[in-house]
């Protein structure tokens, strides 16, 4: 390996998988597993075994090539397989674990980011979390989401706020966004204009 870290010799034990490969630890110290079948997976050059049971893509990078996790590690995905998009980059990959696939991992109690499948932690993904902390998915024709919040629902049109956004109203003790489109109730607007 080109990483600082000599090939382990003793053992082929995958402990860590990182982005830039495959670690094992023997003699107290790291070091690089020499896979012995190149040809087994594309992703063997760059350190990765192929998944043998997971199908959900919880990485995909700068090339386009996509990776999942099982057993613990981070494993390259086989294009011909039949595959189901989790997340295009997991936040919680490089602390060993894997997105959850679902909304209805979220464990009861945790804050709002972890959930629990397939016997073991996962974490909410950020479309995951919106829909828990709005409850309901994202709206990618909402103006508003790509400043993090929702949209308003269509029976909520009191406009509270207009700035160089768009027009904003209060929903869920949140701030949400409202769409030009939608019928403005004229009996509820409040106007606050900001001088500097």
């Amino acid at each position: 390996m080109n990483l600082g870290y000599p090939c382990c010799k003793s053992t082929n034990e995958v402990k860590y998988t990182a982005i830039n490969g495959s670690f094992g630890y023997e003699n107290d110290s790291w070091c690089g597993i020499n896979k012995k079948n190149p040809t087994s997976c594309w992703a063997f050059a760059d350190g990765y075994e192929c998944c043998k049971n997971t199908k959900n893509i919880q990485y995909i990078n700068k090339d386009g090539n996509s990776f999942g996790f099982e057993n613990g590690v981070i494993c390259a995905l086989r294009k011909e397989d039949n595959l189901k998009l989790v997340d295009k980059k997991c936040w919680t990959l490089s602390d060993g674990y894997p997105c959850c696939e679902s909304l209805a991992s979220k464990v009861e109690g945790e804050n709002d980011e972890w959930g629990y499948e397939n016997g073991g932690w996962c974490g909410l993904t950020k479309d995951q979390q919106y829909e828990f902390k709005y409850g309901k998915p994202k709206d990618e024709s909402c103006w508003s989401v790509s400043l993090g919040y929702p949209c308003c629902s269509e029976d909520n049109q009191g406009i509270y706020l207009i700035d160089e956004n768009g027009s904003w109203g209060l929903e869920n003790n949140d701030w949400c966004g409202i769409i030009d489109k939608q019928k403005v109730n004229k009996n509820k607007r409040f106007f606050f204009f900001f001088f500097l």
